[in-house]
């Protein structure tokens, strides 16, 4: 695997109609990955096409009526625990790391959110990471929430020293 290429942290499987036109691509689904030679995550959320305000069958089966939009996180740090959180609420979406908010970006236009599975890692292009946890809250948090979740966390996440030398 390319060192340089993204790597797969976690990703949601995209809509019925785009797997079934991109089942192998896993296009159209919300991902997060993380770019090791610019230390970036690169959150991909999945949006409605601008200007299609129709659904025929033909665009569809073309997959015209979805896009997707990356949010780019820079100065993300190596070999250190982190808590990730992205919040979505309509086109505005929070990028909150360590607690603190790193990003703020509104959407070209509405997210297609899904309750699909959450698909951990990709074979060859995995972020080479230990997961220790991922939360799932269908509600947005608000940021004491998210403080304490971090603290709650942060005191329970210890790596063991004879496996650190397997993480690259």
């Amino acid at each position: 695997s390319n060192f340089n290429a993204p790597k797969n942290i976690i990703r949601r499987e995209g809509n019925k109609s785009s797997q079934q036109s991109n089942k192998q691509s896993g296009q159209h689904s919300f991902k997060i990955k993380y770019k090791p030679n610019l230390n970036q995550l690169i959150i991909t959320i999945p949006i409605k096409t601008l200007g299609v305000h129709s659904s025929s069958s033909k665009e569809e089966t073309l997959d015209l009526n979805y896009s997707e939009e990356n949010i780019i996180v820079k100065g993300i740090k190596k070999q250190k625990w982190l808590q990730i959180a992205v919040a979505i609420n309509g086109r505005e979406v929070d990028i909150y790391i360590d607690k603190q908010l790193r990003k703020s970006q509104l959407l070209d236009n509405v997210p297609i959110l899904n309750n699909n599975k959450i698909i951990v890692g990709e074979a060859y292009k995995n972020a080479n990471c230990y997961i220790g946890k991922i939360e799932y809250s269908p509600f947005r948090l608000s940021t004491t929430e998210l403080k304490a979740l971090y603290l709650r966390n942060m005191k329970f996440f210890s790596i063991n020293p004879m496996l650190r030398d397997y993480i690259y």
